[in-house]
């Protein structure tokens, strides 16, 4: 598909009144003051620019001369071509697009020029570049309705899998509780009969805190080290469970709790 190219508002407006160039040279019949030029023209700095590049004026002292008076002008007859969808040299078109009095019209543009009395649901880069939102009727936007949720980051695999974990158990009717980031060793592990050599109790596995490195049990509890250190050593209701040695009352030791850990609770 040939590319499109259409006239800038300033290109309109020079097709229309012609070139600032054009004009100068009409007014330069004779040697002209610069003064006398300058209130008489609006773009009288951009004619001057281009004239002197194309060599048909120069300055004479305070005059402005006129060198020669083309009789054809490119850029003029490129303007009305392109405003009649024909086209245009190459050269001619890197000039008058690097004077911003031609731009390319994308498909994007063209397929936005369609939209032109039809209602959208999105107000597009292309509808507010090309002016085309003045043409569209906007769908109304319900500012009451909720918006689709964005996820910028993925959860972490196993936070996943606890996840879904915690889902089914909830599902199967068990109550989930909540604890402390900071818990005893004895809560974390010995109440919930895990074996003093499950591997996940080593120090490799476990945060340890520095200060303060103790924690204290309350007394009277219905399943506290002096049934829980029993129940590992020597097994209980019909169970052998590990039959391995519990510190007891010693291990008060504070770790990091897991926060996705679920827990259970004995009464």
């Amino acid at each position: 598909m040939r590319d499109m190219y259409k006239l800038t508002e300033e290109g309109r407006d020079y097709l229309k009144n012609s070139l600032p160039e054009v004009n100068l040279l009409k007014l330069l019949e004779e040697p002209i003051p610069i003064k006398d030029v300058q209130k008489r023209m609006e773009s009288f700095a951009i004619a001057l620019q281009w004239a002197k590049k194309k060599g048909w004026v120069k300055i004479d002292k305070e005059n402005l001369a006129l060198v020669k008076n083309p009789a054809k002008i490119p850029e003029q007859e490129a303007l009305s071509k392109i405003s009649k969808g024909e086209p245009v040299s190459d050269e001619l078109l890197k000039t008058l697009i690097s004077r911003k009095l031609v731009q390319k019209e994308t498909e994007e543009t063209r397929e936005t020029k369609k939209l032109a009395g039809k209602e959208v649901t999105t107000l597009t880069p292309e509808l507010i570049k090309t002016g085309m939102w003045k043409n569209v009727k906007l769908k109304p936007y319900n500012v009451e309705v909720g918006g689709k949720k964005l996820y910028p980051g993925k959860r972490q695999p196993y936070n996943q899998f606890l996840s879904h974990v915690r889902q089914k158990l909830v599902e199967l009717g068990f109550r989930e509780m909540e604890g402390p980031l900071i818990e005893l060793e004895f809560w974390n592990f010995d109440a919930l009969f895990q074996a003093q050599n499950h591997p996940s109790r080593d120090w490799t596995q476990t945060y340890s805190l520095k200060f303060p490195k103790q924690g204290d049990l309350p007394v009277g509890l219905q399943m506290g080290p002096e049934k829980s250190g029993p129940t590992h050593a020597e097994g209980a209701y019909n169970s052998l469970l590990c039959q391995t040695a519990c510190p007891g009352r010693g291990n008060t030791r504070k770790i990091l709790h897991d926060k996705e850990m679920l827990q259970a609770g004995c009464y």
